[in-house]
């Protein structure tokens, strides 16, 4: 059984164009649909690049926002050095508000987490009101201060108008 030219051709033109629908269906599609993923993203990292320009003024804006939650921040030190840097410094917040604390000591370190450890200092002093609430929108200015931990505040039992607070206070060290 011999073939006709023109069979011979229907017969390559049809395989021709089931090649091409193959083609078409494994990887032009599939490439096409891969290059808008690519531009998309394309588009999210060019703009991640332009928070990494200090200039621009997105990263401006991000940095006035920081600067309001976290006003200043030093990195932290050994424990025995930023113990005595956390502890003078709050220490020097208190004098300013003129109280004095009655006691003053450090709970016990937790144990390094991501290379970190935290130290928790707990103070107890009485004060006017007046003075504590001034203490506390003073405390983002320490930039050893990780955190307020705890706070307890009782009505003083001789002088109605003070309260008796302890307070914990943490930081971070290496």
């Amino acid at each position: 059984m011999e073939i006709s030219s023109r069979d011979k051709r229907a017969i390559i033109l049809t395989i021709s164009i089931g090649g091409l629908i193959l083609l078409n269906h494994y990887l032009i599609t599939p490439w096409l649909e891969d290059w808008e993923t690519i531009k998309s993203s394309i588009k999210h990292e060019s703009k991640k690049v332009e928070l990494l320009n200090h200039e621009s003024p997105k990263a401006l804006a991000v940095k006035a926002h920081l600067s309001k939650l976290i006003p200043s921040f030093t990195k932290p030190t050994v424990e025995n050095v930023q113990r005595h840097l956390m502890q003078k410094k709050f220490s020097e917040q208190l004098k300013k508000q003129g109280i004095k604390a009655q006691r003053m000591s450090y709970l016990s370190s937790s144990k390094k987490k991501q290379g970190y450890k935290v130290l928790k200092l707990q103070t107890k002093f009485i004060c006017p009101i007046s003075k504590y609430y001034n203490l506390l929108a003073s405390l983002n200015e320490n930039p050893y201060l990780a955190g307020v931990d705890d706070v307890q505040m009782l009505v003083d039992k001789r002088n109605r108008s003070n309260v008796e607070v302890t307070m914990t206070l943490s930081t971070f060290c290496i």
